[in-house]
């Protein structure tokens, strides 16, 4: 980013910084505030969404349990295929639920 624009930016986000910070301890509601300021509540809208969302985060990591080598992956219930562009899940009869639950719980943190 051109150093010229990043400081604009900065500036835009330190202003609705400061913006909403002062609407939040006016007791006014957001129309108010703005209509009271000459602000745009669109604009006031999105940058109140835009600073109360957390700048990207680094990649998230998740452990990769592998069984041991006596165990045979039919043992679960559960077999998970991971391809390039897919993925499957297939239960069996004998499902163990507490690997189900485990595999939900990872998966929705994806």
């Amino acid at each position: 980013m051109d150093p010229r624009t990043k400081s604009r930016h900065i500036a835009k986000r330190e202003f609705w910084q400061h913006q909403i910070s002062k609407w939040k301890a006016s007791g006014l509601s957001q129309k108010q505030y703005c209509r009271s300021r000459s602000l745009a509540l669109s604009t006031f809208c999105y940058w109140k969404s835009r600073i109360n969302k957390p700048e990207s985060s680094a990649p998230r990591f998740f452990p990769l349990v592998i069984p041991d080598s006596h165990t045979s992956p039919s043992d679960a219930g559960l077999l998970l295929f991971v391809g390039p562009k897919e993925f499957k899940i297939e239960i069996k009869e004998d499902f163990s639920a507490t690997v189900l639950r485990k595999l939900i719980a990872t998966l929705e943190q994806l």
